[in-house]
């Protein structure tokens, strides 16, 4: 028989009631600053360190390349009518809040303004900074299915 040994670290603790409120909330604010493009409050939530890896492009790498996306989807016209995540799982070790779960999201660009829904699932990874803020350090999606 082989025994295991996981240190407590490596495997995490649920999220405390104060956390999933900060969390939800800080959720609320991304979503709502996304239906609106209001890229300015989005990038409030990342930092120089945040990795976003989307599906349709390229991995991009820290505030400024996130930014220079931010501004080409404004020029392209992009519009996101509809946005809904559903977390599965959240746990935390030490600094950092992982979260796991699915989404649906209906958005259209200026070539192509027929709306199209998409659902998928996303793994995040949230770094919970000295001062407490909480910062997304990745983002990572991809699409299961076209509705």
């Amino acid at each position: 028989m082989l025994a295991l040994i996981v240190p407590a670290y490596v495997m995490g603790r649920d999220l405390n009631e104060k956390e999933k409120a900060k969390l939800a909330g800080i959720n609320e604010i991304i979503t709502a600053a996304v239906l609106d493009g209001d890229f300015k409050t989005q990038e409030r939530f990342y930092s120089d360190e945040t990795v976003l890896a989307p599906c349709f492009r390229p991995p991009v790498r820290g505030l400024d390349e996130i930014v220079k996306v931010h501004r080409q989807s404004e020029r392209e016209g992009s519009k996101i009518h509809s946005l809904i995540f559903d977390y599965d799982k959240r746990w935390i070790v030490e600094d950092q809040i992982y979260e796991s779960g699915s989404f649906s999201i209906t958005a259209s660009s200026r070539p192509d303004s027929q709306p199209r829904t998409f659902a998928g699932s996303y793994f995040q990874i949230w770094k919970i900074e000295e001062d407490g803020d909480y910062k997304i350090l990745y983002h990572i999606w991809n699409v299961n299915t076209r509705i």
